[in-house]
């Protein structure tokens, strides 16, 4: 259980991570939204990596890393530093 919620928002995190990094302009409908997204983690970033750095410390206390999806929304939430970094110095 702690595994699949951590993975769901590994997920989250990349996604905002991933807005934050690479804008898209054409979404319809859905461009207010990805844009808050994309504006407040890239202008928050060290912030943001923060909080996601306490979460992950919180369901590995949990046991979330036992499991295979566990390690896989690892492996994505570093994926999301590296992309939170990659804006913190890009600005």
């Amino acid at each position: 259980m702690a595994a699949a919620l951590f993975f769901a928002l590994s997920v989250v995190g990349l996604f905002a991570s991933a807005s934050a990094w690479f804008p898209l302009r054409r979404l319809g409908r859905a461009n207010p939204f990805y844009f808050l997204v994309a504006w407040l983690t890239g202008e928050l970033a060290l912030q943001h990596m923060a909080v996601q750095a306490l979460v992950t410390l919180a369901f590995g206390f949990a046991g979330a890393f036992r499991s295979d999806l566990g390690l896989l929304g690892l492996t994505l939430t570093f994926a999301s530093w590296g992309l939170l970094l990659a804006c913190h110095f890009r600005s």
